[in-house]
């Protein structure tokens, strides 16, 4: 497993539809994972510190999980299947009781994670992918402009 932290949300320029990028340890490499708007809404606003008036779905799940006295240790997007990364979360009881294993969307996970700050694993053989040159490039712009400034 390779532990990863969420990069950002942005938007596939091909369909419009939004992606979560999460980054290795080391940033060189990233899995975009592709979701729903209300998934990018909702990790938009934890990446914010934003809180909503109302408990989201993350939160809620959260609530359930804490008034069972079970606590998220981790989460692993562990495979995928056609079109959608799939994850297992990892509970852990807070007192007595045995570690139960959660399927979910890597989506929701990833939500779930980051509301309760567990921390985010990928599996070894899904498919990370490189920065392109031109996405290099631009990083390496944007450094040089900034050690200039």
């Amino acid at each position: 497993m390779i532990k990863v932290s969420v990069a950002g949300i942005g938007v596939d320029p091909r369909n419009s539809q939004p992606i979560v990028v999460l980054n290795d340890e080391t940033s060189q490499r990233g899995l975009p994972i592709w979701i729903g708007a209300l998934e990018a809404r909702a990790i938009s606003l934890l990446l914010m510190n934003v809180k909503s008036r109302r408990p989201m779905t993350h939160e809620l799940l959260d609530n359930v999980i804490t008034s069972l006295d079970y606590r998220v240790e981790k989460v692993e997007i562990d495979r995928h299947s056609e079109t959608t990364y799939k994850a297992t979360i990892k509970l852990v009881p807070v007192k007595n009781g045995e570690i139960k294993l959660v399927d979910a969307r890597a989506s929701d996970a990833i939500a779930l994670a980051l509301s309760v700050g567990a921390p985010i694993f990928v599996a070894d053989d899904l498919e990370f992918v490189l920065p392109s040159a031109d996405e290099q490039e631009q990083e390496e712009d944007e450094e040089f402009k900034e050690f200039v400034a």
